[in-house]
């Protein structure tokens, strides 16, 4: 643990480190599929914060706040499985905080490709107001994302990045639910 300490510190003794935050808008596609609802495909506009630390240009860490806000669905919901199906109206939200680790290459001083991966505590929740329904979930994933970097100035830099997200819940029905963004977002370096 001290020796990663140490290369942690030396690392981060250069020009090129220190903390930045940023801020994305994105366009969110979202699927869920369960034992009781049928393949459900939504698309939502998303917002995403984050704070990181750049030890260097090619290595960072990030923490972020994900969140889809509530947006409705048309649900094709069985009352078990195997039965028929009845289309209803339901609200969705999933939030999504996650720690994940960011490598760059650069190819000018003003541009550069990333890729991350990361570690995320997801939450999920679900109301079929028509029918009295609700449910929540959480759970620990997996995300992973890759994007370009235009570096305006010192202190801003402009970036797209596209991020997956897919997760099953651990609870009595088998859901699968998947988010894919791709989003604009602006880093600032205090």
């Amino acid at each position: 643990m001290k020796r990663i300490f140490l290369i942690l510190l030396v690392a981060s003794s250069n020009s090129y480190s220190g903390g930045y935050f940023g801020f994305e808008l994105g366009h969110t596609k979202f699927r869920y599929n369960s034992d009781y609802i049928a393949d459900i495909k939504e698309d939502k506009t998303s917002n995403r914060f984050l704070a990181g630390y750049a030890f260097d240009p090619y290595f960072s860490i990030e923490a972020s706040y994900f969140d889809t806000q509530n947006f409705n669905a048309d649900i094709d919901l069985r009352s078990s499985p195997g039965d028929p199906l009845a289309p209803i109206k339901g609200n969705f939200r999933v939030k999504n905080k996650a720690l994940a680790f960011r490598g760059s290459y650069p190819f000018t001083q003003k541009i550069s490709a990333f890729a991350s991966l990361g570690i995320s505590r997801w939450d999920m929740s679900m109301d079929i107001t028509d029918y009295g329904l609700s449910d929540s979930d959480n759970g620990i994933t997996y995300p992973v994302g890759i994007g370009a970097e235009l570096k305006y100035d010192k202190l801003t830099a402009f970036y797209v990045a596209a991020r997956y997200l897919d997760f099953e819940t651990g609870s009595a029905v088998s859901r699968d639910i998947s988010l894919s963004t791709i989003s604009i977002g602006i880093k600032l370096t205090p």
